[in-house]
């Protein structure tokens, strides 16, 4: 009896023919200069603002949301630049990956409170957001032997997943996945008490089964891994942010610990906690708007009565 042949779907074969298009690509720009770089980057930006609208609506929905006093042509500007941004970003990846001693140019400003946090032995939560080229971020601090793990989603496509985590494990960065959510919970207990830098992501959509803070003065369900994982380790908690400031370069910013504030309930405790942090990372956007993920609908989960 002959066995039949099962076909990859359309939609499947043209994901897998686009991830080796841009793998390809990836390699070709990977020996160019970083001024050619910056300079594709900036052209598809452009390109991607105009032609994905979707994206472009949400941006300026955010914007309107966080900067309703703007006109519609400032918040035009910012999601501009923040498309260009994202491109040459991307571009820059390949760039700093094939030549990874010109990290050594990315100033890290706020080493000795690093420094000092590892010293305690208890792991450090690196908190951030979409802000900057934060890949970069990661880089750096490993080229600089700091023992770095990241939380990041699971890519839709296995390729590209396969492909950015094993770039993650050259690089000698951990990787700690979202999904399963148990799983990434011990993932990232483990890490901290391993010691490591864990670089933690707090400025999206966390749907149900996140707390509810205000950002820009809208709720914002929010997760509250970073104070809930400090609490139970004992990790330091430090505010670290990638600024652009032009031509290539960027400066990794480390802000002083991060002291939790206790009150009486644990949960008021959390609750407090991840509204100071999550303030942090509002004027961090208020200060360089064009440098934050406005692409991504932060007030996604509507509060409900």
């Amino acid at each position: 009896m002959k066995k039949s042949i099962r076909l990859k779907s359309p939609r499947a074969f043209m994901n897998n023919l686009g991830w080796l298009v841009l793998r390809t690509v990836n390699v070709i720009l990977g020996f160019a200069p970083l001024r050619l770089n910056l300079w594709i980057g900036e052209i598809l930006g452009r390109i991607l603002y105009h032609s994905v609208g979707r994206k472009r609506a949400v941006a300026m929905k955010n914007l309107s949301v966080a900067f309703p006093h703007f006109s519609e042509k400032e918040k035009g500007n910012i999601a501009r630049r923040l498309s260009i941004n994202i491109a040459q970003g991307y571009f820059e990846m390949l760039y700093y990956l094939r030549h990874p001693a010109a990290l050594d140019h990315i100033e890290l400003e706020g080493r000795p409170y690093l420094d000092e946090a590892l010293r305690q032995g208890k792991g450090v939560i690196g908190l951030t957001g979409h802000f900057g080229n934060f890949t970069l971020m990661h880089f750096k601090l490993a080229r600089e032997g700091y023992p770095v793990a990241v939380v990041t989603r699971p890519m839709r496509n296995k390729g590209a997943n396969d492909y950015f985590h094993r770039i993650r494990d050259r690089l000698k960065i951990k990787t700690v996945y979202t999904l399963p959510k148990k799983e990434a919970a011990l993932g990232m207990i483990k890490s901290l008490r391993d010691k490591d830098l864990l670089i933690i992501q707090m400025d999206q959509d966390f749907r149900e089964q996140g707390i509810w803070v205000d950002f820009f003065g809208k709720p914002a369900s929010t997760a509250p891994g970073p104070v809930v994982f400090a609490l139970r380790t004992g990790a330091v908690i430090l505010p670290v942010f990638t600024v652009r400031t032009g031509g290539g370069r960027h400066i990794i910013k480390i802000e002083p610990p991060y002291d939790l504030e206790m009150k009486p309930s644990k949960d008021e405790t959390v609750h407090h906690n991840v509204q100071q942090l999550t303030g942090t990372i509002e004027r961090w956007v208020k200060q360089y708007p064009d440098q934050w993920g406005w692409i991504n609908d932060r007030w996604k989960t509507r509060l409900t009565q």
